[in-house]
């Protein structure tokens, strides 16, 4: 197991980085999503990233919608698997096409990507500062 930086344990006893959800009994669903493939689409979204920096309030929509996205890409998948018509295959390719496009902004938009939370070693960067710009000290 790797150690952990001097920064990464502050960051937990600052409780900024809870502890991963072990089981699904302990891991809270929006009330939005409901099938259980929308649930475990979320659960590895969640489980993938540092939940501090994931899931807030105002990032909760944002989220059900790249979970909503991820669980039509992969259904569209499986029809594409499954399809032998050439003009069904084209279909299925765009809209394929569309949901990637939709992932890909919704993953921006949730910033998704390591570099976005942790610096070139690793260590989680601290969440910004909830002040408003116009707020100065």
């Amino acid at each position: 197991m790797p150690r952990k930086s001097a920064q990464h344990i502050a960051m937990e006893e600052a409780g900024l980085i809870p502890a991963p959800a072990v089981n699904d009994n302990e891991l809270h669903y929006p009330d939005a999503i409901q099938t259980d493939e929308e649930r475990t689409t979320f659960a590895r979204i969640y489980r993938a990233n540092p939940s501090a920096h994931l899931y807030t309030e105002a990032s909760e929509p944002i989220l059900i919608q790249l979970v909503r996205h991820v669980t039509n890409a992969n259904r569209i998948s499986r029809e594409v698997q499954r399809a032998r018509d050439p003009k069904l295959l084209i279909q299925l390719s765009r809209a394929q096409r569309d949901e990637s496009a939709a992932i890909a902004s919704l993953s921006t938009k949730l910033r998704l990507a390591a570099s976005a939370i942790a610096d070139h070693r690793g260590n989680l960067l601290p969440k910004p500062d909830k002040k408003k710009p116009w707020e100065w000290p």
